[in-house]
C-alpha cells in the first residue's frame, strides 16, 4: 500500500500525480471545507459529540469533479431526539441548493444510526441500506468538521463487530483440505490485530489506509477481516 491508500503493485508508477487526480484531491479537500463553512454558518453547530456528518463517495476519496454529486449521511451515536431530523433536513436543503444531493434511492441524504449499523450485522432485521452504508463507512467515508467522535466510535463499533463475529464462525468451521479458516491458527492473527487496532483508537485524526503492519493468513476469508482491523490508522489532524 502506498501513502494514497491505494494498492501500488496494481497501480501503474505515478498514476496518482498524474493530472487530473492532484486537482481532483485538491478540490474534494476544497469542497468539504466549503460544505463545513456553509453548515457552521448556516446552521451554527451541526454536529457534537453524539454526531457527525459523513460524505461518501468521489468527496471522501479525494476524486471530486464538477459533476460530482455529493452522498452524506448525518451519523448519531447517543440518544435521538428532534433536533437530529431538524439538522438533517436543513443540511439536505443547504446541499441540495449548492451541491448535487444524493440520488432518491434513500441510502443518502438522511439519518444514521449506530445501533443498525453496528448491532444488525448478519440479523435478521439487516438491510440492504445498513449493508451499503456500513461497508462504504469503511472504505470510502470522511467526516466533516472537527467533531469526528461519533464517527470515530462508529467504525471502531462496526470492525469490532466483525471482529467479534468472524471470530465466533470461525471457533465453529471443519477443517477442510488446503488453506482454510483454523480457529486455532487464524485466532492470534485476529486477536493481535484487533488489538493493535483498539490501541490506536484514542489520538489525532485518523484515515483508512492500509497497513503494512498486518498480519496475513494466506486465506481471503480471514484476511478480509485482519486488514479491517489495520486500517484505522492516525494521520496528522486538519
Amino acid at each position: 500500500m502506498n501513502e494514497a491508500g491505494t494498492n501500488s503493485a496494481t497501480m501503474p508508477s505515478g498514476f496518482l500525480d498524474a493530472p487530473p487526480m492532484p486537482q481532483a484531491r485538491a478540490a474534494a479537500k476544497r469542497i468539504r471545507d466549503e460544505l463545513d463553512s456553509l453548515l457552521t454558518q448556516e446552521l451554527g453547530k451541526y454536529a457534537s459529540e453524539d454526531t457527525s456528518l459523513v460524505v461518501f463517495g468521489s468527496l471522501a476519496r479525494g476524486e471530486w469533479t464538477s459533476g460530482s454529486d455529493l452522498d452524506w449521511t448525518y451519523l448519531i451515536d447517543g440518544q435521538a431526539n428532534s433536533d437530529h431530523l431538524r439538522i438533517a433536513q436543513k443540511i439536505n436543503r443547504l446541499v441540495r441548493k449548492r451541491f448535487i444531493g444524493p440520488g432518491a434511492t434513500g441510502t443518502f441524504g438522511n439519518l444514521a444510526f449506530s445501533h443498525e449499523l453496528i448491532h444488525q450485522i448478519g440479523g435478521q432485521n439487516d438491510t440492504n441500506k445498513n449493508t451499503t452504508q456500513r461497508i462504504l463507512l469503511l472504505l470510502e467515508s470522511a467526516p466533516i468538521g472537527n467533531r469526528i467522535q461519533a464517527y470515530d466510535r462508529v467504525i471502531l463499533g462496526v470492525i469490532n463487530r466483525y471482529l467479534e463475529e468472524h471470530t465466533f464462525v470461525v471457533s465453529r468451521l471443519e477443517p477442510l483440505p488446503g488453506p482454510t479458516i483454523s480457529s486455532k491458527r487464524h485466532r492470534p492473527l485476529l486477536e493481535n490485530n484487533g488489538r493493535r487496532f483498539r490501541q490506536q483508537a484514542e489520538g489525532p485524526r485518523r484515515n483508512w489506509l492500509g497497513s503494512s503492519k498486518c498480519q496475513a493468513s494466506n486465506v481471503p476469508e480471514v484476511d478480509l477481516c485482519l486488514r479491517s482491523a489495520c486500517l484505522f490508522q492516525r494521520t496528522p489532524g486538519p
